[in-house]
């Protein structure tokens, strides 16, 4: 180990005469480490991170199939038909997406809403950061309304306090009683809701029409033990049966079945891969170009070099000594990438915020730096390592 910092202590100083050739080493490898670095960061906070529920990986998503729309949200009868008929899951719910405005304080307020099932919670394995969360006889036709708000709107516009339980809101000139808080972080399809509704007592004002589809999503859970595959086949079974009880609304209508997360990231997966892989490409390069670098430099040593051997320095002697310089670059340019990385994920997010999913803070977390860092050292090292191959060589 000391003599190993007696190398790097050495080309640290040689280093030192050179500081323009490691400036240049150093922000070439920064620059692809860097972009490597904060688009993997994007995609471990959009397609790997798991969803911030119970179990998430036996979430799915149920959507409506038509000859001409593959993917389409239910028809509120349609979901009732599929909740009540199904074994597969064991729960199956629902959301939608809504804008509701906020009166009654000091100015309106345009809010983002949606919709649930009074189960969807349970389902989810979610608790409400205060208060409860909707009980089954919220969710019943001719229920009191009462409204569950987001941790968001609960810090802006009630100072996070407790007497908001139970206070009036007027919601679209409509009444309502706060029942709770929703848990801080909260999102669901793409949304943070500002405000949570029932979803029966305004579904059972819906007409008796099958193809009319008004954002309805649902939401179901696996059981222990059945299979994804399973649950499609089922589901195919259900909306075969339906088209023949109701060819006049359901003919050529069929039932998809996804994995939660899958389907939200479906759109963006291919772009943010190939992205990855472009830049993943921009760091090959940006070895080879160091490694050249290093070769043309290495040539300057070769007098130094035989010097080193013909006075009895071994070969491993002369390999640890041109390493140590190539160890001090790479870490070098490691961490200057990985403070490009931490600038450089904020305005990505931002740049992506229409096009990409939402999700939780995108920030560098052990699994980043577990996939990335170590990996792109590992990679670039060696290329570098080797510019010094023919120098000593020639020793």
């Amino acid at each position: 180990m000391n003599a190993f910092l007696q190398d790097c202590r050495y080309a640290v100083r040689r280093l030192r005469r050179t500081p323009g050739f490691a400036a240049i080493a150093v922000i070439t490898l920064a620059l692809g480490i860097g972009a490597n670095t904060a688009i993997f960061t994007v995609i471990n906070a959009v397609l790997l991170r798991p969803l911030p529920f119970h179990d998430p990986g036996r979430l799915v998503l149920l959507t409506e199939r038509l000859p001409q729309f593959p993917i389409l949200s239910a028809s509120y009868l349609n979901y009732k038909d599929w909740r009540d008929q199904s074994t597969s899951f064991s729960g199956v719910g629902a959301v939608r997406n809504l804008n509701m405005t906020l009166t009654g304080g000091s100015e309106p307020e345009r809010l983002v809403a949606q919709m649930a099932t009074a189960n969807l919670f349970d389902l989810l394995g979610l608790n409400a950061a205060r208060g409860h969360m909707f009980l089954p006889q919220d969710d019943k036709a001719g229920a009191a309304g009462v409204v569950l708000i987001g941790y968001g709107l609960w810090q802006r516009r009630f100072g996070e306090s407790d007497s908001v339980i139970g206070q009036a809101l007027t919601l679209d000139n409509k009444p309502y009683t706060v029942a709770g808080v929703l848990p801080p972080g909260f999102q669901l399809l793409q949304q943070t809701p500002d405000i949570l509704l029932p979803m029966e007592p305004w579904a059972v004002t819906l007409p008796d029409d099958r193809s009319w589809h008004p954002g309805i999503q649902p939401i179901a859970r696996l059981k222990p033990g059945v299979k994804l595959e399973a649950a499609r086949e089922e589901m195919n079974t259900i909306a075969s049966r339906l088209e023949k009880q109701y060819p006049e609304f359901n003919t050529g209508s069929g039932a998809n079945v996804n994995l939660m997360q899958d389907q939200m990231v479906q759109n963006v997966r291919p772009a943010l891969l190939m992205i990855l892989g472009a830049v993943g490409f921009v760091l090959l390069i940006a070895c080879v170009n160091v490694a050249n670098l290093m070769l043309a430099r290495a040539t300057a040593r070769q007098r130094e070099i035989a010097v080193r051997t013909a006075i009895g320095a071994t070969r491993w002697r002369v390999i640890r000594l041109v390493l140590a310089e190539s160890v001090l670059l790479s870490l070098a340019g490691a961490l200057t990438g990985l403070m490009l990385a931490v600038a450089a994920v904020p305005p990505l997010m931002q740049l992506g915020a229409k096009s990409l999913p939402p999700t939780g803070e995108a920030h560098i977390d052990l699994m980043v730096l577990a996939f990335t860092d170590p990996i792109e050292l590992a990679y670039s090292m060696p290329v570098m390592a080797a510019a010094f191959t023919d120098p000593i060589e020639l020793a």
